[in-house]
Protein backbone atom coordinates (compact mmCIF):
# COMPACT_ATOMS: atom_id res chain seq x y z
CA UNK A 1 0.00 0.00 0.00
CA UNK A 2 2.60 2.25 0.85
CA UNK A 3 4.55 2.06 -2.45
CA UNK A 4 1.72 1.97 -4.51
CA UNK A 5 0.62 5.35 -3.19
CA UNK A 6 3.84 6.77 -3.29
CA UNK A 7 4.86 6.18 -7.01
CA UNK A 8 4.49 9.97 -8.01
CA UNK A 9 7.04 10.97 -5.46
CA UNK A 10 9.40 8.17 -6.97
CA UNK A 11 8.41 9.55 -10.55
CA UNK A 12 9.50 13.34 -9.73
CA UNK A 13 12.95 12.11 -8.14
CA UNK A 14 13.87 9.79 -10.52
CA UNK A 15 12.99 12.82 -13.00
CA UNK A 16 14.72 15.14 -11.48
CA UNK A 17 17.67 12.52 -11.26
CA UNK A 18 18.13 12.25 -14.89
CA UNK A 19 17.80 16.27 -15.53
CA UNK A 20 20.97 16.06 -13.00
CA UNK A 21 22.64 13.81 -15.19
CA UNK A 22 21.82 15.50 -18.19
CA UNK A 23 23.16 18.95 -16.72
CA UNK A 24 26.57 17.60 -16.95
CA UNK A 25 27.02 17.10 -20.65
CA UNK A 26 28.78 19.56 -22.61
CA UNK A 27 25.48 20.31 -24.51
CA UNK A 28 24.24 21.81 -21.66
CA UNK A 29 27.00 24.33 -21.68
CA UNK A 30 26.05 25.95 -24.57
CA UNK A 31 24.75 29.62 -24.97
CA UNK A 32 21.88 28.36 -26.95
CA UNK A 33 17.93 28.90 -26.54
CA UNK A 34 17.30 25.16 -25.88
CA UNK A 35 20.73 25.05 -23.36
CA UNK A 36 19.18 28.16 -21.33
CA UNK A 37 15.42 26.17 -21.08
CA UNK A 38 16.88 22.82 -19.84
CA UNK A 39 19.08 24.71 -17.21
CA UNK A 40 15.63 26.76 -16.32
CA UNK A 41 13.41 23.69 -16.40
CA UNK A 42 16.12 21.71 -14.18
CA UNK A 43 16.21 24.43 -11.61
CA UNK A 44 12.49 24.71 -10.88
CA UNK A 45 12.01 21.00 -10.69
CA UNK A 46 14.73 21.12 -8.26
CA UNK A 47 13.27 23.67 -6.09
CA UNK A 48 10.27 21.56 -6.07
CA UNK A 49 11.76 18.45 -4.85
CA UNK A 50 13.08 20.01 -2.31
CA UNK A 51 10.58 22.52 -0.81
CA UNK A 52 7.62 20.64 -1.99
CA UNK A 53 7.72 16.94 -2.83
CA UNK A 54 10.26 15.97 -0.37
CA UNK A 55 8.19 17.55 2.83
CA UNK A 56 5.02 16.02 1.33
CA UNK A 57 6.37 12.49 1.05
CA UNK A 58 7.86 12.46 4.56
CA UNK A 59 4.28 13.80 6.14
CA UNK A 60 2.72 11.33 4.26
CA UNK A 61 4.61 8.73 5.72
CA UNK A 62 4.30 9.93 8.97
CA UNK A 63 0.65 10.10 8.70
CA UNK A 64 0.72 6.59 7.46
CA UNK A 65 2.72 4.98 10.65
CA UNK A 66 0.53 6.92 12.70
CA UNK A 67 -2.60 5.28 11.82
CA UNK A 68 -1.39 2.28 11.33
CA UNK A 69 -0.08 2.32 14.72
CA UNK A 70 -3.48 3.38 15.69
CA UNK A 71 -5.15 0.91 13.94
CA UNK A 72 -2.95 -1.62 16.14
CA UNK A 73 -4.50 -3.67 18.63
CA UNK A 74 -2.17 -3.34 21.28
CA UNK A 75 -1.22 -7.15 21.80
CA UNK A 76 2.59 -6.50 23.04
CA UNK A 77 1.48 -4.58 26.02
CA UNK A 78 -0.79 -7.29 27.91
CA UNK A 79 1.86 -9.69 28.76
CA UNK A 80 3.52 -7.23 30.54
CA UNK A 81 0.84 -6.38 32.50
CA UNK A 82 -0.44 -10.04 33.74
CA UNK A 83 2.70 -11.76 33.97
CA UNK A 84 4.34 -9.27 36.52
CA UNK A 85 1.72 -9.65 39.67
CA UNK A 86 3.06 -9.57 43.26
CA UNK A 87 4.74 -12.28 44.60
CA UNK A 88 5.07 -14.17 41.21
CA UNK A 89 7.89 -14.75 39.02
CA UNK A 90 7.30 -13.97 35.08
CA UNK A 91 8.74 -16.86 33.61
CA UNK A 92 7.96 -19.96 35.81
CA UNK A 93 4.03 -17.99 36.60
CA UNK A 94 5.26 -18.61 40.46
CA UNK A 95 5.99 -22.42 41.00
CA UNK A 96 9.60 -21.74 42.13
Amino acid sequence: MLIESHTFYFLAFAAVASLRLGSLSNVTNTTSVGSAVYSGTWAIAEVLQMFVLGPRLILSIRKYYAELVAKSDGGTCTMSISAFQVGEDAWTGGDV
